[in-house]
């Protein structure tokens, strides 16, 4: 979905983007909490805190000459495409930091899936909401992701097949993201497939570790 909503939050004026990732955040912070116990729903409340910081911060790489010359417009600007890719490098090393530390073990693995298609489908539910677009579209995008999170969340049975539940998630984005006027490569299409990829690898070392051990 193209971003058409803006919202003004005292003398800042927020893209409807920015709420939708902010809303997105709560609500998968909320449902962890509920889901898999407070220790994950902290980390992966490190972990978007992580990704907020850099994504935002970004723009001193990605337009250095604007904030030399205005400083204070790092309050205004983050680094787009750019930014949001490196915020996921930043989860991604927070994540494999904190296996190697042991503040999180490979049971967690399956809730740091679900808070990720939480976080991204509801993304997409929130940026279908805000913005315009057509309307047909705009229903289908809401309607598929929820009822899809209500599924994943109620139905037990996904724990038992992680990778074909990244897979599922991914082919649906692509679907949606297809129908869509931006196209199918849309960045939270993009980053939910690094995020599949990267967990998927998890699991097959992990699998590996076990399969080694016996």
């Amino acid at each position: 979905m193209f971003i058409t909503k803006y919202f003004q939050v005292i003398n800042l004026t927020m893209p409807s983007s920015w709420v939708a990732l902010l809303l997105s955040f709560l609500i998968t912070y909320m449902i962890v909490r509920v889901k898999f116990g407070k220790e994950l729903a902290h980390f992966l409340g490190d972990a978007m805190f992580y990704f907020v910081i850099v994504w935002k911060f970004s723009v001193v790489l990605t337009d250095f000459k604007t904030i030399l010359q205005f400083p204070l417009s790092v309050l205004y600007f983050n680094g787009g495409k750019v930014g949001v890719y490196l915020g996921v490098v930043a989860v991604i090393l927070h994540v494999f930091f904190s296996f190697k530390k042991k503040r999180i073990m490979k049971e967690d693995v399956f809730g740091l899936l679900i808070g990720s298609i939480v976080t991204l489908s509801m993304y997409q539910v929130w940026v279908a909401l805000f913005n315009t677009g057509p309307f047909g579209i705009r229903i289908v995008t809401v309607l598929t992701f929820l009822i899809f999170l209500l599924t994943v969340l109620l139905i037990n049975q996904f724990k038992k097949m992680p990778k074909e539940l990244i897979f599922l998630t991914i082919g649906l984005h692509l679907f949606i993201s297809a129908l869509q006027p931006a196209g199918i490569f849309q960045t939270s299409t993009i980053v939910m497939g690094i995020i599949g990829g990267i967990l998927m690898i998890v699991m097959h070392k992990e699998k590996s570790n076990m399969e080694a051990k016996h």
